[in-house]
């Protein structure tokens, strides 16, 4: 009897990545588009010790794994077309204030590498 071994091989989702805010605050146009950043998009659920609840958190991480912008919390995609997609969410500062880690609105215009000229 023959038997038949399908390889499957799921393609890397890489985007340029262009975030939207500083600190919550929109920053200009010509500033948001000069601080473009390349990578894999990983968007899972994931327990948050902060908001004592499962939440979905998306990461844009580097050809090592290692994160090239702060996580998004409570991750949701608010448009996805062929050519441009917007992920908005949380950031996480990694600074304790006496009140807790802040967290900042933040939105992600992300463009797949493949359509990137």
């Amino acid at each position: 009897m023959a038997r038949l071994v399908v390889l499957y091989k799921c393609p890397v989702m890489e985007f340029e990545a262009y975030p939207i805010r500083k600190e919550g605050r929109v920053m200009p146009r010509h500033v948001m588009w000069a601080g473009k950043v390349r990578g894999d998009l990983w968007v899972t659920e994931e327990y948050d010790q902060e908001l004592k609840r499962h939440t979905r958190v998306a990461k844009l991480k580097g050809s090592t794994g290692q994160l090239l912008l702060p996580a998004l919390i409570d991750a949701a995609v608010i448009s996805a077309k062929p050519d441009w997609w917007t992920i908005t969410g949380l950031e996480r500062t990694g600074e304790d204030f006496g009140c807790g880690v802040r967290a900042y609105a933040q939105s992600w215009i992300l463009i797949p590498a493949d359509s990137v000229r």
